[in-house]
This record gives structure tokens, C-alpha cells and sequence, in this order.
């Protein structure tokens, strides 16, 4: 079998994410925009901000890791390696190929991790439409089983103009609509840790 994989894990005394990715599961940072008192000139944050009207804007989206369209990097070992495991299998990738980031957050940014699933059926704008559909304080896993369920939805709509379906047409495939596929999100909210917290 084969998989890709995607880790995160926020740095215990800095505020930044750091990330190894495998593959086309990955992540994107959501950061509320700024209101019109608090400026964000010369920041990263800027431009993004400066585009839209909305509460969040995408602060950052994992790169992709992919060996042809629709051939994702995965880690894996087929059933006719009969090897010990220390000659790489060429089929697939390993630990070593993972694409390595660091991103710094803040409190208040908004994590969203998934697979393929919710990439290739949503773009962007509408996993903003759900964020901001909801509180703002909002329980993180009703904002995944939200996003989840809209992802489904759209993967079995034949009418859609997918993500995935752009991407083939512009790989000269002729795909219509959505693509089902096995979705999965989680969905986390980064917050200040304050140094009288105590450690869960």
C-alpha cells in the first residue's frame, strides 16, 4: 500500500508552525484580516489583506509535491518488494523526499489540515464562505465536519468546476465536475499560551 502524509507541530517556545509534507495532502493558515484602524503595511500580510473584504484571508498554503498530474508523491511498498527494505524502492518516495516548512502564526490564525479530498473539490473562497458562515468562535471540529461534508458534496456534483477539473483541462485531460475521493479534515485554532497555563 501507499500513502502521503502530512505533520505539523507548532514550536514549543516560538510562535511558528513547522510542517514535513508528502505528497498533495498538505494545509493552508487562515488569518482574520485586519479591521481598518490596524495597518498592515510593509507586513506579509498586506497584500492579502489589501485583496478582500472578508473576515480571513489564506496566509499560507503547503506546496504540493507531485511527480505528474494527479501522481502524487507517496511514501509506500508494493506487495512484489521482496527486499529488506535498505535499497529504496523506486516506485515511491520516502521520509527524505517530505518538503520541510516554517511558518510563523498567530493567535487567532486558524489551521486547516486535510487530504486531497477537500483540495481537489474546494478552492479557497469557499472554505472561506463556511469559516465566516459560522461564530467566530466556532468549535474547531464543527468547522471540520462542515467543511467535510461540503467537500463530499461537491466531489459527486458532475457539474462543478472542480479545482481538480481545471487542473486536467489544463493538463489537456476533459474531466467535468467534482472528484470523489476519500476526505478527511481537522481543523485547529492556534491560541497564545499565557506562562502561568499549565501543560495539558
Amino acid at each position: 500500500g501507499s500513502c502521503t502524509a502530512c505533520l505539523v507541530a507548532l514550536h514549543p517556545h516560538r510562535a511558528e508552525l513547522r510542517a514535513a509534507n508528502v505528497g498533495d495532502s498538505g494545509f493552508i493558515i487562515l488569518r482574520r484580516n485586519p479591521s481598518t484602524s490596524q495597518s498592515t503595511l510593509g507586513t506579509l500580510d498586506a497584500m492579502g489583506a489589501a485583496k478582500s473584504r472578508r473576515q480571513y484571508h489564506v496566509a499560507f498554503r503547503s506546496p504540493q509535491q507531485l511527480r505528474a498530474f494527479n501522481t502524487p508523491y507517496q511514501l509506500g511498498r508494493a506487495p512484489d518488494d521482496k527486499g529488506d527494505g535498505s535499497v529504496p524502492d523506486g516506485r515511491f518516495e520516502t521520509p527524505h523526499d517530505a518538503s520541510l516548512t516554517r511558518v510563523p502564526v498567530r493567535s487567532g490564525d486558524l489551521l486547516i489540515l486535510a487530504t486531497d479530498g477537500l483540495f481537489d473539490n474546494m478552492a479557497e473562497d469557499q472554505v472561506l464562505d463556511i469559516i465566516e458562515a459560522e461564530h467566530e468562535r466556532a468549535e474547531p471540529q464543527l468547522l471540520a465536519q462542515r467543511i467535510a461534508h461540503r467537500a463530499k458534496e461537491l466531489s459527486l456534483d458532475r457539474d462543478v468546476d472542480s479545482p481538480f477539473a481545471l487542473l486536467a483541462k489544463d493538463n489537456d485531460i476533459m474531466w467535468g465536475g467534482g472528484r470523489p475521493d476519500d476526505i478527511t479534515v481537522v481543523v485547529g485554532r492556534i491560541v497564545e499560551y499565557a506562562a502561568n497555563d499549565k501543560t495539558p
